[in-house]
């Protein structure tokens, strides 16, 4: 079921335009996290989508800014999208 579910995260990757940046369990940083802490041992061509993802999506942003995580957010999305980064 996990080979399943990495193998549709693979083709979701390749289409998937921006990130979700926001504090709750739809940030999109998030969910990479920890999908490429279960596929560093046991899918390396994930790991490598993961990363250029994560690279295309992320390293270029300079503009977040306000008082995070709101309210009614648990996630930071600026420190979630640095730690996908530094993975």
């Amino acid at each position: 079921l996990a080979l399943a579910f990495a193998a549709r995260l693979k083709d979701y990757l390749r289409i998937l335009t921006y990130p979700i940046t926001v504090g709750t369990h739809f940030n999109t940083a998030f969910a990479l996290i920890l999908a490429r802490r279960w596929a560093a041992e046991r899918d390396p061509d994930l790991v490598v989508l993961i990363d250029d993802w994560a690279n295309r999506a992320f390293t270029h942003r300079s503009d977040y800014a306000g008082w995070e995580p709101g309210g009614d957010e648990f996630l930071s999305p600026v420190l979630t999208a640095a730690l996908l980064n530094l993975s």
